[in-house]
C-alpha cells in the first residue's frame, strides 16, 4: 500500500514539474529580465532638432531668434528622427515653406536652402524684387562679413563742391585735386535701408586669374538683395552720380561728410596750398 502511494506521489511531482517547464518556456520575460539578459533593448540615437520659439510665417527667412537648436536622445525608430537637422550647417537665412506655431519641431522637408534654384523667387512677396549688387575688389570684405538674412543699407558716395553745392558726376579725386586748395569733400548719403540679403556668392577664379585681373575692375562676387520694386527707380536715377556702397544696417547718420570725420583736413589743405 505504501509503495503504491509513493509511486503516485512521485508521478504527480514529475507531472507538475514538466507542466511548469512548458508554461515558463511560453511566457515572455518581463522588462527587468530583458534588461538583465540584454535582450530586446531598443537602440537609441542622438539627433539635433530645431524648435520654434514663436510663430513663424510661411516665406520667412529664419533668424536666430526664431528657433532654438538642441540635442536629444530618442529611440532609433522614433518619429522624431525625421526632424533631425544635423545635415544643415546653419538654419539662419533658410526659407520656411510652411506656417508654424511656437514650440514646434522644424522638419527638414519644410526648409529651402539659399542655393536652391527657386529660393530667390520663393523669398519674394508681392511688390518685391531680387536686385543683384556686384561687389568689386575694394569691397570684397562684404562677401566675408555678411550672410543670408542680414539687413544692409545702400549709400551713395559723391564729391561735393561746397562753393556751389553741386554734385560732380564722378568721385575720382587725384593728388593734384587734393592739393589744389579747392573746397571739396566726399559725402556719403543714405539711399535705401532695411534691404535683406538673399544670396552671397564669390566668383570662382581659375589659377592665375587673380593676378591677371588684379586692378582691372572685375567684380569679386555679387550679393542678391530683397527690395521694393519701386525703389529700383531710385537706383537708376542716382547710379551715375557717384559710387553705390553697401554697409551693414546698424543705424546712424543718414548723411556723413568728410569734414565731420576729419575736421582739421581743410586747415591742412590750406597750409599745403
Amino acid at each position: 500500500m505504501n509503495h503504491k502511494l509513493l509511486f503516485w506521489i512521485s508521478l504527480l511531482v514529475i507531472a507538475v514539474g514538466v507542466t511548469g517547464l512548458i508554461l515558463n518556456k511560453n511566457t515572455p520575460p518581463d522588462n527587468n529580465e530583458k534588461s538583465v539578459l540584454g535582450l530586446g533593448v531598443p537602440e537609441e540615437k542622438n539627433i539635433l532638432v530645431a524648435v520654434t520659439t514663436r510663430p513663424v510665417a510661411l516665406g520667412r527667412l529664419l533668424s536666430q531668434d526664431d528657433f532654438q537648436v538642441k540635442t536629444i536622445t530618442v529611440p532609433a525608430d522614433s518619429d522624431l528622427v525625421n526632424y533631425d537637422v544635423s545635415a544643415f550647417k546653419s538654419l539662419t537665412g533658410h526659407l520656411l515653406t510652411a506656417n508654424m506655431e511656437g514650440n514646434s519641431y522644424i522638419s527638414p522637408q519644410l526648409i529651402e536652402t539659399p542655393d536652391s534654384p527657386t529660393f530667390l523667387r520663393n523669398s519674394l512677396q508681392a511688390g518685391e524684387i531680387a536686385w543683384k549688387f556686384e561687389v568689386d575688389q575694394a569691397n570684397a570684405w562684404l562677401l566675408d562679413s555678411i550672410q543670408v538674412g542680414d539687413q544692409v543699407a545702400l549709400y551713395l558716395r559723391t564729391l561735393e563742391t561746397n562753393k556751389n553745392k553741386k554734385l560732380k558726376d564722378t568721385v575720382a579725386l587725384d593728388a593734384k585735386e587734393l592739393s589744389s586748395g579747392k573746397n571739396q569733400q566726399y559725402v556719403l548719403t543714405a539711399i535705401l535701408d532695411g534691404m535683406t540679403v538673399l544670396r552671397v556668392n564669390r566668383y570662382e577664379e581659375k589659377e592665375g586669374d587673380q593676378v591677371e585681373n588684379h586692378g582691372k575692375g572685375n567684380p569679386d562676387g555679387y550679393i542678391h538683395l530683397r527690395m521694393r520694386s519701386k525703389d529700383i527707380k531710385k537706383i537708376h536715377v542716382i547710379a551715375l552720380a557717384g559710387d553705390l556702397l553697401l554697409v551693414p544696417a546698424v543705424g546712424g547718420a543718414k548723411q556723413l561728410e568728410m569734414d565731420q570725420i576729419l575736421p582739421n583736413l581743410p586747415k591742412f589743405k590750406e597750409l599745403r596750398g
